[in-house]
């Protein structure tokens, strides 16, 4: 870029060391294909980002529904014992009988 176009970039270029450059100085196309190639890197950074973001948000949600969930289970836990003594105990009554009504009277 410093040697023979400012700002620029050759045709092509050899595959092997020294990767001598060879055609034209400046290419207009070899620019875009390395501009290209840096804009997706930038999209690619920037989606990583947002990623790690919603995978940060995600475990914090998880772990706030895991204590939920515990503090849940542990009242479960302890409603039974109050259960037993809310418990109804029998009061000597029968129930009442039921009338039968004949269909067709």
């Amino acid at each position: 870029i410093q040697s023979y176009g400012i700002g620029s970039i050759c045709e092509l270029y050899d595959a092997d060391p020294p990767y001598a450059s060879r055609g034209a100085i400046s290419q207009a196309w070899s620019v875009g294909a390395v501009l290209n190639i840096h804009s997706m890197i930038r999209e690619r950074t920037q989606e990583e980002a947002r990623e790690s973001k919603t995978a940060k948000a995600a475990k914090s949600t998880a772990r706030k529904t895991a204590a939920k969930t515990a503090v849940a289970k542990e009242a479960a836990e302890k409603k039974p014992a109050a259960k037993k003594s809310a418990e109804k105990k029998p009061t000597g009554k029968k129930p009442a009988a039921t009338k039968k009504i004949k269909a067709g009277k």
